[in-house]
């Protein structure tokens, strides 16, 4: 018999969080989260996000087996900050059983009715450092810790309960260049010649913490416009730094600085940790973390480019080939031969311009799903809500 529990304990939320691990177990695409980063995103007292969040998590069981799970999450100031009351689902997973995904999207339903929100939509986290977007195309590429990862029956048995299309993302990948693009190097002359924005590099996590505030300050800002975005907390932001900033790679961290040495844009890229984290299963102790170590200094393998910032009046500056031009360079001094970039909203041309410039593939779109729980809320759509680039 098919049963849908509520998580109310530490020992359920562990089963919840490491359901994945089974559904997927062997599988050679799909890594697995850090366990101890799901533990705290899903944490009430870690998670500051809770601060104005309701969040409800869900097992399915049947004859006593877990076969799925999943997340709802209502931000308080979403319909402040959108224009429309909305709840998000997330960690979805279930086995490949219609009865299961629908009785799991039946009860974030449910409580979507119960709440009086005009849609519900995701998968989503509580903010837009948390994985999203449902895997639509991709399937036989190596996923990654960063993303979510899922099998296509995911897509049809939404598709079926009645969700649709909100917005997509796109993934680029391309080669280490032999040498940076042209373009790219006329550009950084010219910002050198004509603007106060220089490079700033980092040498230390110690020096790269002290400077996190105000990187997740321009975050807020850069971001502000993008998708569902909500901007975080000064509680939220300090557990950003203590959480990436003290364990990323400083040399792998740029920021772009003014003429008064103000810190008005920053890139972040991480070098591959798949593997390790595959190989650890999740986990950074007791041996775990070893991996990790050793993938850090590892050659031959490839980059994650994960946010690139700019403040609204650096963004058509070319500032941004500064940060491009060193990347390149670190790679090929790290012997690093690929970069992957994160996931972009499609309609995001103004960075896509600039991946075009290399020997640029796509390897992988998600998606952001959406419905109504009535006609009249779909006529009510708030343009604010489709506000991206």
């Amino acid at each position: 018999m098919l049963e849908i529990r509520e998580v109310q304990s530490k020992r359920e939320m562990g089963k919840f969080i490491k359901f994945p691990m089974t559904l997927y177990k062997n599988h050679p695409h799909w890594v697995p989260s850090l366990i101890a980063d799901e533990k705290n995103t899903l944490n009430p007292e870690k998670n500051a996000a809770f601060d104005t969040a309701k969040a409800r998590f869900w097992m399915a069981y049947e004859d006593g087996k877990a076969v799925g799970r999943v997340a709802a999450i209502f931000l308080e100031n979403y319909e402040a900050r959108w224009g429309q009351k909305r709840l998000r689902f997330g960690w979805l997973d279930f086995i490949d059983r219609k009865e299961v995904a629908f009785a799991l999207l039946d009860t974030v339903w449910n409580w979507a009715k119960e709440l009086n929100v005009c849609a519900v939509h995701g998968p989503l986290g509580f903010n837009d450092m948390d994985k999203e977007g449902l895997l639509i195309e991709g399937f036989n590429q190596p996923g990654s810790m960063l993303t979510i990862y899922n099998e296509p029956y995911y897509v049809k048995y939404l598709e079926m309960y009645g969700f649709e299309k909100d917005v997509d993302w796109v993934e680029y990948t391309f080669p280490t260049p032999d040498k940076n693009p042209e373009i790219f190097t006329k550009l950084a002359k010219r910002v050198q010649e004509r603007t106060p924005y220089r490079l700033k590099t980092f040498t230390s996590s110690k020096e790269l913490v002290e400077w996190g505030h105000r990187i997740f300050e321009i975050y807020n800002q850069a971001y502000d416009h993008l998708y569902g975005a909500m901007p975080l907390n000064e509680r939220q932001i300090q557990a950003a730094i203590d959480q990436y900033l003290k364990l990323i790679d400083p040399e792998f961290v740029l920021g772009i600085v003014d003429g008064d040495n103000r810190l008005v844009g920053f890139g972040v890229a991480m070098i591959n940790l798949d593997d390790a984290v595959r190989r650890a299963r999740g986990r950074l102790f007791p041996f775990g973390f070893i991996h990790l170590l050793r993938a850090m200094k590892a050659e031959n393998t490839y980059l994650y480019m994960l946010l690139i910032g700019l403040l609204p009046e650096v963004q058509k500056s070319g500032a941004v080939a500064l940060m491009l031009n060193q990347i390149v360079d670190t790679c090929h001094k790290r012997r690093i031969n690929r970069i992957y970039c994160m996931p972009e909203l499609e309609t995001n041309t103004d960075v896509q311009k600039l991946w075009k410039l290399f020997d640029t593939d796509i390897v992988r779109k998600r998606r952001v799903y959406i419905r109504y729980l009535d006609e009249s809320a779909r006529m009510a759509y708030d343009i604010k809500a489709k506000r991206c680039e």
